[in-house]
């Protein structure tokens, strides 16, 4: 018991090893700016491409799943199979979306 009690007591005392409190928030900063785009690192994230589902596509495009199939049987949507899956490239998601556009 009284081991518990001294852990208690010792918890907010710092040790050598740790960082001034100083360069943990600036730390943090940096984090968050990672997080919400506010650098280079996060613009860098979102030009790589993902792998979306079916679901993802018609959710994203707001048509159903089976305006989904319905594209990609016409050759107007590319899609990939996966173990017998459809699955798209989201960059080829933006381009048709793109191509889409009225003028």
């Amino acid at each position: 018991m009284a081991d518990a009690d001294t852990k208690k007591m010792n918890v907010d005392d710092t040790s050598d090893d740790s960082p001034p409190v100083d360069a943990r928030v600036k730390k943090a900063n940096d984090y968050r700016e990672c997080q919400f785009g506010d650098t280079n690192v996060a613009e860098e994230k979102t030009e790589k491409s993902e792998v979306m589902t079916v679901k993802e596509v018609a959710s994203y495009l707001k048509i159903s799943h089976y305006s989904v199939y319905n594209l990609v049987k016409r050759g107007e949507l590319p899609a990939m199979r996966i173990l017998n899956k459809l699955r798209f490239d989201s960059r080829k998601v933006e381009r048709f979306l793109k191509e889409q556009e009225l003028e």
